[in-house]
């Protein structure tokens, strides 16, 4: 389901998945965040500055062509 808005616990509980993601190896990342609204909280917050723009994709077939190309091949044949 969508996400049209974020707060600031929101993010404070975004920051420390994607702290804890990384710690333990995982990649984060976002996919389809079409809100403007939740975009902008997401900057305001600094959850963009710590995930970085190269972990923010358009739908989920991008993101693992990108995160896991090995992954899009085997779900493709």
């Amino acid at each position: 389901s969508s996400i049209v808005e974020i707060d600031f616990t929101a993010a404070r509980i975004l920051l420390d998945v994607i702290a804890q993601c990384r710690a333990r190896g995982v990649d984060f990342a976002l996919v389809r965040l079409e809100s403007v609204r939740a975009q902008k909280a997401l900057k305001s917050f600094g959850v963009m500055a710590t995930l970085g723009t190269d972990r923010l994709f358009h739908s989920v077939d991008e993101a693992t062509r990108k995160l896991a190309p090995e992954a899009a091949v085997m779900a493709s044949a």
